[in-house]
């Protein structure tokens, strides 16, 4: 397999920098494409205890490893904790429940998923989601993620979906600092002020959604332009003989962010992958910077009236 670049955490480990995302992969299909994915040269797997298939893409690594295509040491699991167990003593339960379905000894990057937080016994509200708050002050769960770094239990851990009081607040009172910022990121969002605020305090930031998430759309009942069917995408993809695909993928990995993407399907897997495999001229790149809309997918309007809720521009 080809070889990709790894990014530096200040934890001191290595992250690579093309990742592969598991975000609604039904888990029927997670097995065959996790192994797929490592087969392909992908050492960055990233899931969630919300998606449901941590079982499925625990499996897959486990076949990954024991056909010999790779080993532990050299893949980087991610996995999240999700918002119904923010509360101290629910983190290491929720912790516990995900390492036991990936069926591994620690994982590589534990991540907050959002700061908001629901009740326990929710999973994801539909309705009364006034009702569904949980207050959980963020910094009471983020040192219950420092103790499993002191367990041995994940490496390295972060936040994910982060606003940037936040995630200053987290950096001025945390005795671990998050190694990881995980956000949307692609030609359409550059999300520059968050992501400009990590790197310059040093933690490194993972872009999702880089081709503008099909699936989400349609999850999310949402409209949004598509960004692989953009003029100028398309006309830089033509000239440099790549695909459109390719092109945003490039961009995520061009600014400095690792890339998460998901496929099911071999061939897509590998082209994904081959996005390291060239350089854009400066004026190209130029012209995937000037489409920025400031416009997030991932609104999550719903849950607006939350305490945590991070999108300050969606607030009003």
């Amino acid at each position: 397999a080809m070889s990709d670049t790894v990014l530096r955490l200040n934890s001191g480990f290595d992250s690579p920098q093309l990742g592969f995302g598991t975000f609604l992969l039904n888990p029927e299909d997670a097995k065959a494409a996790v192994k797929e994915a490592i087969k392909t040269g992908y050492r960055h797997i990233d899931t969630a205890w919300t998606y449901k298939n941590e079982k499925e893409v625990g499996e897959g690594i486990r076949e990954a490893i024991a056909e010999g295509l790779v080993t532990r040491e050299e893949l980087f699991v991610t996995t999240k904790l999700w918002c119904n167990a923010h509360r101290p003593e629910e983190v290491r339960k929720q912790f516990d429940e995900s390492l036991g379905l990936l069926q591994l000894k620690y994982v590589d990057l534990y991540l907050v998923h959002f700061p908001m937080s629901f009740k326990k016994h929710i999973h994801f509200p539909l309705s009364d989601i006034d009702d569904a708050e949980d207050d959980v002050p963020l910094m009471d769960t983020w040192r219950e993620m420092e103790k499993l770094v002191d367990q041995g239990l994940t490496r390295s851990i972060g936040v994910s979906n982060y606003n940037v009081p936040q995630l200053r607040e987290c950096l001025q009172e945390c005795r671990i600092r998050p190694a990881m910022l995980q956000v949307e990121l692609h030609v359409f969002f550059n999300n520059k002020e968050l992501f400009d605020f990590a790197r310059e305090n040093g933690v490194q930031v993972t872009g999702y959604f880089n081709l503008g998430n099909i699936n989400a759309l349609d999850v999310y009942k949402i409209k949004y332009d598509s960004l692989l069917e953009d003029p100028t995408v398309r006309s830089i993809a033509e000239k440099i003989g790549r695909t459109p695909a390719q092109v945003l993928i490039h961009y995520v990995l061009q600014v400095g962010a690792i890339s998460i993407t998901k496929s099911t399907r071999a061939e897509r897997m590998r082209e994904n992958f081959e996005a390291k495999d060239f350089k854009l001229t400066e004026a190209d790149f130029n012209a995937l910077v000037k489409l920025n809309k400031n416009d997030r997918i991932g609104k999550m309007e719903q849950f607006k009236n939350y305490k945590q809720y991070p999108h300050l521009e969606v607030k009003g």
